[in-house]
Formats: C-alpha cells, structure tokens, sequence
C-alpha cells in the first residue's frame, strides 16, 4: 500500500484524476475491532442497536474501509455514537467516537453559522453588496459583481466558479491571496442570483467577508463563536493539532495522481486545504458531528438566535434537480421527503455531506420526527447505504409512500433541444433529439480530445446525466419565468440557451473538467 505523507502542492496536483466511486473488493481490517465510544444517554435501552452494528460491518466489507464512525440521534439528541476498525489502514490503534476525520462540505454549515451570527446585530447583513466589505470584481465579468450578495454565497447562487485543488501552504491567512486569485483567474459561470449552483469559492468568499467585517482570521473565529459554544471540542482546522494527536484515521484513496488504480494512504500532512477551510476544511469526530446536527435540528440561542436559525434550515432556493421539494437553506440541502430502498418517506430533512480525497461524511436529520445519523468513513464517494437506513430506522416513525417526482417525458426533449454557450468556459453545448432521445454535441471537448458519450440519460425532468472522461456529470436545464429552456447548468459549466448560432463556440475545458467529483451522493 502507497502511503503519501509530504503535502501536495497545486502544481503537483495538475493532473489530479477524478474521485472514484468504485471500491476495490477487499474486506476491512477487522471491523469489530473498536472501542467503546457508546454515549452515556440515559436512555437505556431506547435504542436496539444490534441491526445497526450487522450494517455497518456489511458497508466496511464491500466498500473495503478499515476506519468507520456513527452516531444515532433520537429525540433530537445523540443517543449512541461509536466508532468501527482502526486508525491506520495496517490496523493499529482502535478507532473510537473521539476520532478525527475530514468532514469536508460539512463545514460550510459552520461557515454559515458565524455569517448569521455577524447579520444577528454584528458588522454585515445577508443582502449586503460584497462590494459593500471589500473589493471584489473578477476580471472574467466586469461589473456583474457589484451586486453580488452574501446570501448569495451561502444559498450557492452567486454564479462564482467552483475551485477545489489543495494548496501547499497552511494556516492562517491564506483566505486573502486565494480570493485575489479568484478575481483575476476564475470565471463567473452564471448571473448572480440567477440559479443555484454549488461551489466551495462561494464559502471560501463567505469566509473572507468574515475575516474583513470581524477583523479576525476565519479559524479562530470559528474556534471562539461556533465550535466553543456548540461543546464541539475535537474539531480544528489545524494540521499540526491533527498530525500530533494519537486519535485520527487516515484515509484511502484509489485515484491519487500518479498511483491511480492501488490503495493510497492519505495522512493528516497529506495535502492541505487552509484557502479552502471555510467550504471544505475542517477534521471532527463522530460525537463532535453529532453535537452539530442536534444543532440543526432544534438550534440553540446562545449560539443563533431563533428566527436565524430557522432562517438556516429553511428552504432559500430551489436546487432544480427535477425532483419534488428539494432545495438548499444556508450551508444545507433541505428537502421534504426521504428516499429509501423501500420507499418514499414523506418527512422534512436537513442534511448535508461531504467527501475528499480518502474521506466521506454524511449527517441526515429529520427534525420533525427528532431523527437523525452521521456516518464517517475513510474512503471517498461511497454511500454505505446499510448503515444510514438501519441507523434512521425509519420505518418505525413514518410509513413510506410512492416517490412525488414525475416521471421524464420524451415528449419534452424537443424543447431542451438548441445551442447553449458559454463566452469563458467551453463555449457551446449543442443538443438535439435522436430516437427519443436526447445528444450533445461539445465541440470543445471534441477539439481537446476529451471522450464522451453524446446520448445523455435522463435521470427527472429537466435533468440528466452526461458521461465524459470516465466520470458522469450533471446536466440541468434551467427555464426562465415563462417557463421555457434559458439556461443549461452543470458544476463546472453553464451555457445559456442562444439562437442561429452561425459556427460552434469553442473555449478551454476547465482542469475540473479532468478532475470532476462526481456528484454528492444523497436520499
């Protein structure tokens, strides 16, 4: 097994593969080799977890993972929480409900509390003009930020570029020349306001606007003001803290450049991501997650007060994936209805999920029904499905019903087709309808030599799944008030829809392109 301990530097990381969704078939190293960390409730007996445990052993086996953590809350509260395998892949040492890994986007939750602490009568407000903190115009688009909003960074619909590479520096202060680069290299894929479309740049300018209006840097701002008060006391951003404590797990990688393809250890010095803290940056354990979702679900007005909080967990803007109520808040996917492997549950969930290079978090709570799970494995983009249906155990609070979701009708497929171009990013997508379905046509991934697969699958209405490169993409056609096909929105890509476009529009394929994530998975 390869194990990486040297920091990578983005000029290291220009080749940068995608993120894998496939697990060599191998089993963890002994996955009932775990401590104790069973919170202390009160409870009792309230809750069985003897499935639960079965489920998780079976995710640890086929998804190949030797570290796993997972806390359960019931009435709003963490009610269990443990932790499964060891800390190093080669088994040493016990992986416990204390133990650190990279949570990744779910911190973009924290971020988001510290901006609507500062608009509950501190230095900003949510419909603030970035511009009215600091200086912010990207050299891409001229004048189409003057009006950006902060809400805007945190509901995803500032139209800012999505920028996820790691960075050979670490620590404080890095926010600053990361947002300067922003400004004079990045493009803006969208009108601000226009769409959601999700994008760690959007919090890492959140984070910066943060620094400017408190006059502190983001990490000991957080430290003071959210993690402090929410008792979250094994969460930090710091590398040296990580690296030196004796209690964290390192991750697995299959596709680490260079050694694509094997089993790549990933330790705390790996790579760093400190002009990136504020969307993706931070390390937690298990409990310390936990103490976060309780958050979520019933807020705590020493920390927010109320009505921001409900502000934060409420549904801000539609995510238009073609499904039924499903929508992003401040920092959170908001979504009424669950969707099982049995069913459809018909309950308002707050959730979110992150994964990097070696890591995968997911927290799902369902605040009506006092409900929730976090789950932390060490390896990325896999879904241990098992785990977070026995763990919900929803079938004992709500019955499940159909799915609300209209199916896709072909019949709608004429109306999508044309030309949608981009004067930045690659230029024209060209769709057309071929046998009842729908192709694209991408002139500059054809130039590039970039493989794809013209037929896309439809997946809802309006939405559908493109493959290139060996990764699949979303693509989402975003229609305007009078409902008719304006926009077409992918995460590195957005076209708008043009008329008699007289030869196709070639531009340069972004590196994420070549280094797509592949989409977050979720219920």
């Amino acid at each position: 097994m390869n194990t990486v301990s040297v920091r990578a530097s983005v000029r290291a990381m220009s080749s940068v593969v995608a993120l894998s969704a496939c697990a060599p078939d191998k089993a963890p190293t002994d996955p009932t080799d775990r401590d104790s960390g069973t919170v202390d409730s009160g409870l009792g007996d309230a809750f069985d977890d003897t499935a639960l445990r079965a489920a998780i052993e079976a995710d640890m086996a086929e998804f190949g993972l030797t570290a796993a953590a997972v806390a359960v809350l019931r009435d709003g509260k963490t009610v269990w929480a443990e932790g499964f395998g060891t800390l190093t892949p080669d088994g040493g040492g016990a992986v416990d409900a204390d133990t650190r890994f990279r949570v990744a986007s779910v911190t973009k939750s924290m971020t988001a509390i510290a901006m609507l602490q500062q608009s509950d009568g501190g230095c900003l407000s949510l419909t603030d003009r970035i511009t009215d903190h600091m200086r912010f115009e990207m050299a891409s688009a001229p004048g189409m930020t003057d009006d950006m909003q902060i809400r805007q960074l945190l509901n995803h619909t500032a139209g800012i570029y999505d920028y996820v590479l790691p960075d050979p520096y670490d620590g404080d202060g890095q926010i600053e020349p990361f947002i300067n680069y922003v400004q004079a290299e990045l493009p803006l894929l969208a009108p601000p306001g226009r769409m959601f479309n999700y994008s760690n740049t959007n919090y890492v300018l959140a984070g910066r606007v943060l620094e400017v209006c408190t006059g502190d840097y983001y990490r000991p701002y957080i430290d003071r003001s959210v993690l402090g008060p929410l008792g979250m006391t094994r969460t930090t951003f710091d590398t040296e803290t990580v690296a030196s404590d004796d209690n964290y797990a390192m991750g697995i990688t299959t596709v680490w450049p260079g050694a694509e393809g094997t089993d790549t250890v990933i330790d705390a010095e790996t790579y760093a991501a400190s002009h990136l803290w504020p969307g993706m940056g931070s390390w937690s354990s298990v409990r310390d997650i936990g103490r976060l979702a309780e958050f979520w679900m019933a807020g705590d007005d020493t920390v927010l007060s109320d009505a921001l909080h409900a502000e934060m967990v409420a549904a801000q803007v539609s995510r238009e994936t073609g499904e039924a109520d499903v929508d992003y808040g401040y920092g959170l996917d908001v979504r009424t209805g669950v969707n099982l492997s049995d069913g459809h549950y018909p309950a308002r969930m707050v959730s979110h999920g992150g994964q990097l290079w070696g890591y995968g978090t997911f927290v799902y709570t369902l605040p009506d029904l006092g409900v929730g799970v976090v789950v932390m494995i060490n390896r990325e983009y896999l879904f241990p499905m098992r785990t977070v249906e026995a763990a919900l155990d929803l079938g004992s609070f709500v019955e499940p019903t159909e799915s609300p979701t209209p199916p896709v009708d072909p019949a709608t497929f004429a109306e999508l087709a044309g030309t949608y171009t981009h004067d930045v990013v690659m230029g024209d997508f060209i769709f057309s309808v071929v046998d009842d379905n729908l192709e694209v046509s991408i002139p500059s991934l054809d130039a590039d030599g970039v493989p794809y697969t013209p037929r896309l699958t439809a997946v809802h209405p309006d939405n559908f799944k493109l493959e290139s490169n060996g990764q699949v993409y979303d693509l989402t056609f975003i229609r305007d008030a009078e409902g008719k096909p304006e926009y077409v929105r992918g995460r590195w890509y957005v076209g708008k829809r043009v008329e008699g476009a007289l030869a196709p529009q070639v531009r340069p394929v972004p590196e994420a392109w070549f280094q797509a994530w592949p989409s977050r998975p979720g219920l």
